[in-house]
Order: structure tokens, then sequence, then C-alpha cells
């Protein structure tokens, strides 16, 4: 093992939407087709690659039936980041 560690940035946002899709029984590919974006977009998206749109966070909020606040809370001011 080397010295240098790569750190990788993702939201706790991203975490919660990975469990509420995983807890639903839900692929990348279900979400994705939901969101009318490629699974390889939706993918990134969870991934904390590229961000989700407002409007992906709202239909993705009414697809599990939680308020906004509760799976994306910090998601857009980038309070919400841990590293692993």
């Amino acid at each position: 093992m080397t010295s240098k560690m790569l750190l990788r940035r993702i939201s706790k946002p991203l975490l919660k939407l990975k469990a509420l899709r995983v807890e639903h029984q839900l692929s990348q590919i279900d979400l994705a087709k939901e969101l009318g974006i490629s699974k390889g977009n939706y993918a990134q998206k969870e991934n904390g690659i590229t961000v989700f749109t407002l409007e992906e966070c709202c239909q993705i909020s009414k697809i599990f039936n939680e308020p906004l606040r509760t799976i994306f809370d910090g998601y857009f001011d980038g309070s919400s980041d841990v590293y692993f």
C-alpha cells in the first residue's frame, strides 16, 4: 500500500439516495428511466461525479415520497460532503 491515498468526495445526500434506492429495490436503470436520463448519466450523478439538477432532485423526492430536504439536505451547498 502506498503512502498516497486518494480520497473520494461524496455527499451524505448521495449516500441517503443510494440507501433509499436499495431499500425500494430499484436499480440505477430504474431511476434513470424515471428521470429520463441514461444509466451511465445516473450512475455518475449518484457517485458524485456530476450533479443532479434541482428538477431531478424534485422528481426523486416524488418517487420516494420523501421531502426534498430529507434526501438532499446540504447537497447544493457542499456542507454535507464526506471523504473516504
